[in-house]
């Protein structure tokens, strides 16, 4: 199977950025383990799943590389605003994108 995913560092962690936007894929934890497994997959502290649609703006599921999910991750949300501004989901102060 192939996955699409952009790879992001951020003090010190690495994330992989999955967009259900451009593909929709079944992380359960098995996969999620096995995409983050440094020996035997891409390798990474964890998986941000997302920009997921909410009436309060993008959301984000966020994977730890054992499979569970994690409830916040200062390091993991950094990377995510970064992607989601690089990808055109939010602008600067006076304007936002949206898709």
């Amino acid at each position: 199977m192939e996955v699409h995913f952009s790879k992001y560092h951020g003090l010190g962690n690495d994330y992989l950025v999955v967009d259900p936007n451009v593909q929709d894929i079944g992380l359960t934890p098995d996969v999620i383990r096995l995409i983050c497994d440094r020996n035997f997959g891409i390798g990474s502290d964890g998986i941000l799943y997302g920009p997921l649609e909410s009436d309060d703006g993008p959301r984000v599921r966020i994977s730890n590389p054992d499979g569970s999910e994690a409830e916040k991750s200062g390091n993991g949300l950094r990377i995510f605003a970064k992607y989601l501004f690089e990808n055109k989901y939010v602008a600067g102060k006076d304007e936002t994108y949206g898709r």
